[in-house]
């Protein structure tokens, strides 16, 4: 009588499959196999914000990108809701930056949501 508990599940081959199957369904289980968004109206809409988040996503993904690849913002390690203050409205003075005073406050609240999420009390 074997005592390997592989041979149970078809033989060491068997085991090892069905072993690889359940780490990756656990890994797409907890979010690692979805599509992450690539831009921030994206994310927004996944997350379902409301139409007026959407849209400042929106702007924050036209105007950002002017600039840079918007995976850099995505990927920004700000601390506070206060850094996207500030370096949105650095950006806003950068010439040619396209962000005028009126869109920093919708381009902030969509950074802040992204990186604090909904929680947070501006």
């Amino acid at each position: 009588m074997t005592t390997d508990p592989r041979a149970h599940f078809g033989g060491p081959r068997m085991f090892q499959l069905g072993a690889a199957a359940t780490i990756a369904a656990l890994f797409w289980a907890a979010g690692c196999g979805g599509p992450e968004p690539r831009d921030l109206s994206s994310a927004a809409r996944q997350d379902g914000a409301d139409v007026s988040l959407q849209k400042a996503c929106q702007l924050a993904d036209r105007r950002c990108s002017h600039c840079h690849p918007i995976d850099r913002v995505l990927v920004a390690g700000v601390r506070e809701p206060a850094d996207w203050e500030n370096y949105v409205h650095r950006m806003r003075l950068t010439p040619g930056s396209g962000i005028t005073a009126r869109e920093e406050p919708a381009i902030v609240r969509c950074l802040v949501r992204h990186s604090f999420g909904a929680q947070v009390r501006r």
